[in-house]
């Protein structure tokens, strides 16, 4: 067995399911920061904890929800193309937890906000 383990597992799972994987990988990414965040400012709070678990199921819904429209609009005889929907919501939240992620890390080590590159990447609110 000389293939890396993952091309083993991108051999396993078609393209949509990767980008699944993904996503929930960056999910998982963004709670362990989040929680890493709350016990680092002593804000840790389990009704925000439980706020924050309703909202990544929500967005698991909606990657679930696009990947069954994906398959089933393969059913549709008369439509001539497809759209790549469950890798565009998918990259939307891969996306949307990096944010989060750097935003975590900032309030974690205040220094990094200072950082040219985090200055690019995260927008300022000038009335805070």
């Amino acid at each position: 067995m000389t293939d890396p383990w993952f091309v083993i597992v991108m051999n396993i799972v078609e393209e949509r399911y990767a980008f699944f994987v993904g996503a929930l990988i960056f999910v998982a990414f963004d709670t362990i920061s989040g929680l890493i965040k709350a016990f680092a400012t002593n804000t840790f709070n389990s009704t925000k904890v439980k706020e924050g678990i309703f909202h990544k199921a929500a967005l698991i819904l909606i990657i679930i929800m696009s990947a069954a429209i994906d398959i089933l609009s393969g059913f549709i005889p008369s439509m001539p193309f497809t759209v790549p929907l469950t890798q565009g919501c998918c990259l939307l939240i891969i996306g949307m937890e990096c944010m989060s992620v750097l935003e975590n890390v900032c309030a974690i080590n205040p220094a990094l906000k200072d950082s040219a590159l985090i200055k690019r990447l995260l927008p300022t609110n000038e009335d805070e």
